[in-house]
Formats: C-alpha cells, structure tokens, sequence
C-alpha cells in the first residue's frame, strides 16, 4: 500500500448529491477499465475515464447517499495488486443547519459531528472578548452550539474559500462577556486552523467560526470530532523530548478512589515515570522524563489501583524537542539523531546568526541544532515550513562558525534540503532554521537522516 500525493477536485462531496469528480496521482499510471476507489460507506464513485493521455488522471461520478456519514473520507483507489491510499482524501459535508444569528443557532441545539459548509455573507458581529486570540479577528460570526461530555475532547477544524485565514473559539453564550477561550487563528499560507479543547465537567458550549479579516464574503467548511470520554485528564498534554516534568493528573469518574501507594502509571516505554503523589480520590501529581529519542506521537495513558485498569486514549502527545533559540539550549537537548521532528511555536525568535557567504540573506528568527555526524556518514536534512521559506545550514561551531553548506530556494512553499559527509573523523555541526525574511517565522517539520 502506497499512502499518495493525490488531487482530488472537488474534494468536498455533499451528501444526497452526484457530481463529476477528477481523481489525479502521480504514485501510478491509471489503467479506468480495472481501476477502482473505495470512499468509504454512502460513497458510490463509478464510471472511471481517462482524464488525460498520461495516465495520471481519471474523472468518475461520485454519488453521495444522503445519510451517509459525514466528515473526512480516507481513498483508496485499486488496481490489480497495487493500491494507493489519499489519507483524509475528500470530505462527505452537509449544509451547516445553524447558519444565521446566533439566537437562531441556539435554537438548532448540538451540532454532530461532521463536515459542514456554509458562507459568513449576512452574518453580524457576537462584539466578544476575543483578547485571548493570537491575532484581533475582524469578521464576522458564526456560533455553533457544542455539547461536550466531562474528558471528552473536541477538534474543531476550519477552512474558509480563497485568502481568508480563519479563527476558531469557544464562548459560553451569545452575549457572554467573559473572553473566549480557548482560540486559534490560522497562520499564513497554512490554509486551515484547528482548535483543540477538552472538558473537564459535562459544558454546553458555542464554538465561533471567525475570521482575521473582513474581506468580502466567503464559504467555508468547518469539520467537527469529539472523542469518547476519557476516565482522567492529563496536564499539560505536550511534552518536547529530553525533558522532566510534573504532570497533573484528575480523575473525572464518579467512583474514582485513588489513594497514596495504591496508584500508578504507564506512560508507553519512552516516557519514564519517576514519582507519583496522591493527593486526593481524584487527583495526583506525576513526575516523568521523556526519552531524548521520543518521536512525535500520541500515548495513551494507564492508570491502575487495585480495582483495575484505567486507559485514557492520546492523552499525552510529544514532540521530538522544544523550539531552540541559542546555542546553549541546542546543546543542553543534545545531538538529534535521524528521525522526523516537529517543532513547536517558531515565533519571534532571535535573529542571531550570519550565513554569509554561503547565503547572501536570511533574515529571519532561527533555531538551531546539535548534530553529532559518525565518521564518514552523511547528514541529510529536509526542513517544511508550510506557507513560508525557510533556510537551513550547518555550521562547523556555535554561534560564530563557518557555514558548511546552504539551502535557500528562493521560494515559498517549498522543503529546503542539504547533504554533508562528515570527515573520517567525524564531526559536531549546528543545524539552523531560519528565514529567508523576518516574515518567514512559523512551526516547521524537520527530517534528519544520518546514513554511513
């Protein structure tokens, strides 16, 4: 099974409706006569043509039953023995049924979960405390009403048409006067914004689909998923690599019992549990390391007491390391190895060191890396920073080395990617991110390889 780079226009399919769909993928050459895709239940895609002489593009009907779930559609398109799979491929949506003023909204009661579309023209301003958001939004809103059970967690994702770079938050009523929490805007060129928040009581909330912008009207799809309610809560949730931490750990189950010497925790085997403190039926405090090779994944938490076995699913997620401004933090987190790493808010950081002449500019915030390369190995380093342009380079010592080599596209919206073949000696190098601007500061994905 190859998982594929895919194209699929239109990718958002409402339910009740047949249309004409263009399937693209560069992964195989498409033979429509043996060729199949799976969409899922209430998804019939049929009659497969050629949508060009090279093979890469068929064209088909797509009919969506009308009580077919919504939400999010993984593809799979087969032929013979082969079988490539479009991870979140197309999405089934319906018409958002709490469009309008907010009071009508109310009135619609909980919304399931699922893909919906509708269009922010004719709306009104809530006049929210929206000081809590990482940007002033300047659109106008939509509420929709949210019923959260206790441990239970909502992703709430939304995705406005053309350049509208969306905002998401939670309030508790049309005309509340407290400042929304939480809320999440969209960072530029990344295309969506996904807000994330968990329950700790039973909570009838207003999820707001914003916008930074009052650009004229746009559609938009806003995709919903609650998760079953989880016995406990762990905070805080994200944890970096190489660190020690105090988590603090509630019990939401109405016969929760637990008590000093008589409760542990299994985190998974990269994270290691040093002390645990009860300090009530209900809460304790636990005390972890995560492993420095932790890579970014969701753990689901243990907690057992003599009556059993509590599993809280993904409670915790870590990330590979923290973001990393100087050469002190680079080197108290200790040489990466290969692995993929994300890191956190790369945000107005420092602008500390100089390329040149291996780069003639590169202006932005960066963070920096230690890399311990064997004898006669290769590095190989690819940085993503969707929406922006990076630059990545290595340098021989931190902060004021020679730059061994340079990677600088001179483009948005591309990886940067550099190789270097240590001596036989081997060699401790830096590995920098940094910006082609002072604009181009944003989260980054980084993959490492190190290959004799």
């Amino acid at each position: 099974v190859v998982v594929g780079a895919w194209s699929v226009t239109p990718s958002e399919w409402l339910a009740g409706t047949s249309q004409q769909v263009e399937f693209s993928t560069w992964d195989v050459v498409l033979d429509p006569s043996s060729a199949t895709i799976d969409a899922g239940p209430g998804v019939v895609v049929s009659g497969l043509a050629a949508g060009d002489s090279t093979g890469h593009r068929l064209v088909g009907t797509v009919t969506v039953a009308s009580d077919a779930p919504g939400g999010p559609r993984d593809l799979r398109l087969q032929e013979g023995t082969s079988e490539v799979v479009a991870t979140r491929g197309a999405f089934v949506v319906r018409d958002l049924p709490h469009a309008g003023t907010c009071d009508d909204a109310v009135e619609e009661g909980n919304a399931a979960d699922g893909s919906y579309v509708s269009t922010d023209a004719g709306l009104d301003s809530l006049d929210l405390d929206t000081s809590s958001c990482p940007v002033d939004p300047q659109g106008v809103e939509q509420a929709i009403p949210i019923s959260l059970q206790a441990g239970q967690r909502l992703r709430a994702t939304l995705q406005h048409e053309g350049l509208k770079e969306g905002v998401l938050y939670l309030t508790d009523a049309c005309d509340s006067t407290e400042t929304v929490y939480p809320c999440a805007a969209e960072t530029r060129g990344a295309g969506a914004v996904t807000l994330d928040y968990t329950a700790y009581a039973d909570e009838e909330l207003l999820l707001v689909v914003d916008s930074a912008s009052s650009f004229t009207s746009s559609l938009y799809r806003v995709d919903l998923a609650r998760s079953a309610p989880q016995p406990f809560l762990v905070d805080p949730s994200l944890l970096g690599s190489s660190v020690s931490e105090t988590l603090y750990v509630d019990c939401l189950r109405s016969d929760c019992a637990w008590a000093e010497g008589e409760l542990s925790f299994d985190f998974g085997p990269e994270i290691t549990v040093n002390e645990v403190r009860v300090f009530d039926a209900t809460f304790a405090e636990v005390d972890v390391t995560v492993d420095v090779a932790a890579q970014a994944a969701s753990y689901d938490v243990v907690a057992t007491t003599p009556g059993g076995d509590a599993v809280s699913e993904g409670a915790m997620q870590v990330e590979p390391f923290h973001y990393t401004d100087s050469c002190a933090n680079a080197d108290a987190i200790g040489p990466l190895t290969t692995g993929r790493y994300s890191s956190g808010n790369f945000v107005a950081g420092p602008d500390t060191f100089d390329p040149s002449p291996c780069l003639s500019a590169a202006d932005g915030p960066e963070s920096v890396f230690l890399v311990d390369v064997p004898p006669g190995h290769t590095l190989r380093a690819e940085v993503s920073m969707p929406g922006l342009d990076p630059s990545i380079y290595l340098l021989s010592s931190c902060p004021s080395g020679s730059p061994l080599v340079c990677a600088d596209r001179d483009s948005d919206d591309r990886p940067e990617m550099l190789t270097w073949t240590a001596p036989a000696s081997g060699a401790s190098v830096y590995l920098v991110v940094d910006g082609f601007s002072s604009l181009d500061s944003g989260s980054f994905t980084l993959d490492l390889e190190l290959s004799p």
